[in-house]
């Protein structure tokens, strides 16, 4: 009855684990952006599937051997050594970890992992991480208690990584992700404690694949959020958080004092342009407005907060909390001299350049609608003095 039970709580686990690998693949932003999640789960359904193995097996439900025992425990041992593993990278690249763009480091970071899959190799050997007696029964090794301490560093790395982008202003945006992250090593640790007192349950699985289906539905709810050209924040976004956004900002490093503005900019003759040479030449400006859009953010974030979001189409915001009036002035003209820098070298004759409007929210009595419409009548009124050289090229 408890192999049975045993062997259905892994089954539905590794059911889940499937389906959230499908999820992340299924689209191509995810399994670019998460390429280490799906490696980790995959591990983890190899580590799933040989422990509902042992437990059949533990169970004489299906043939055994010591070999056969042997094989099957190796391969939980390596598997969850590189599940645990390549946890760790994904933490680091997914929240940009200095440490992750350190080769050596890495390496280092995975001598633990290493050491690990050759005790097990060499187990049956030297009975290091477990034995099987001569009646087929389980022995845990002497140093299977490094196992699980190697394990369970390799998750609390990987939380307190977690940890620390949530608190980091520059992650604002990303902070559900990182939170459900560093819940993992509370998971794992409560898991692993619970299958070293119950060892006849799969906690590990169950206690592994909870916070993995939490991570994946955030995921998942993130992308929807996400523009799929640009990867900024789209108006879908911008309508749910519209009344959180001050809560972010002022839960980051920027004061509460700060004014927080609505800039509201557009591409000049986008539509010209994609009607005469196509979307995919309108795309490439549309992805280096964003990469600029980005770098200003960057430049800006000693003095502000900047979340920027493709609104649609040829239209572009910038939520931004700013330590003065002024800022606004500076932020649009640097802008403004990243586009001239890139109308030099043109896209098919083409010279663009943007327009702007903005105004100030006032949280207390805000309304996205009428903000909107105030930004957007601020750029028109600049739309409407410039004067054009000719029908593809404008002065600023």
């Amino acid at each position: 009855m408890v192999t049975g039970l045993y062997f259905e709580l892994n089954a539905i686990c590794i059911f889940i684990l499937i389906i959230s690998i499908w999820r992340i693949v299924k689209k191509e932003f995810s399994r670019k952006t998460h390429k280490l999640l799906i490696l980790t789960l995959s591990m983890y359904v190899m580590v799933t599937i040989c422990d509902s193995l042992w437990a059949l097996l533990d169970g004489n439900i299906i043939p055994s051997s010591r070999s056969i025992n042997y094989a099957v425990n190796i391969a939980y041992f390596i598997f969850t050594s590189l599940s645990v593993y390549f946890w760790f990278l994904y933490c680091t690249s997914i929240q940009k970890s200095a440490l992750y763009k350190r080769k050596f480091l890495i390496f280092i970071m995975s001598v633990p992992a290493l050491f690990l899959i050759i005790c097990s190799l060499f187990t049956p050997v030297t009975g290091w991480i477990f034995s099987i007696d001569s009646t087929g029964a389980y022995q845990r090794g002497s140093l299977y208690i490094i196992q699980v301490i190697v394990t369970l560093c390799y998750m609390f790395t990987a939380s307190l990584i977690s940890w620390i982008s949530v608190f980091n202003k520059k992650q604002v945006l990303y902070r559900s992700i990182y939170v459900t992250c560093g819940f993992f090593f509370i998971f794992a640790m409560v898991s692993v404690i619970l299958q070293l007192k119950f060892p006849g349950y799969p906690v590990n699985s169950i206690g592994f694949t909870l916070p993995v289906l939490i991570l994946v539905l955030k995921i998942s709810d993130f992308e929807i959020d996400v523009d799929d050209l640009t990867l900024l924040y789209n108006r879908n976004w911008l309508y749910k958080n519209y009344k959180k956004i001050e809560t972010l900002f002022n839960s980051s490093t920027i004061t509460l004092t700060n004014p927080t503005y609505l800039i509201f900019m557009d591409i000049d003759h986008l539509d010209d342009l994609n009607r005469t040479y196509g979307r995919e030449t309108g795309n490439q400006v549309l992805l280096q407005i964003t990469d600029i859009l980005n770098e200003v953010s960057s430049e800006f974030e000693s003095r502000s907060s900047i979340i920027p979001i493709r609104y649609g189409g040829d239209e572009f915001m910038l939520i931004c909390s700013l330590e003065s009036a002024k800022d606004i002035a500076s932020l649009i003209n640097l802008i403004k001299v990243k586009v001239r820098k890139l109308s030099d070298t043109k896209i098919n004759g083409f010279v663009f350049s943007l327009s702007f409007g903005y105004t100030e929210i006032n949280f207390e009595n805000s309304n996205i609608i009428d903000d909107i419409a105030a930004a957007d009548l601020d750029m028109y009124r600049e739309k409407k003095n410039k004067r054009y050289k000719n029908n593809k090229q404008f002065t600023f």
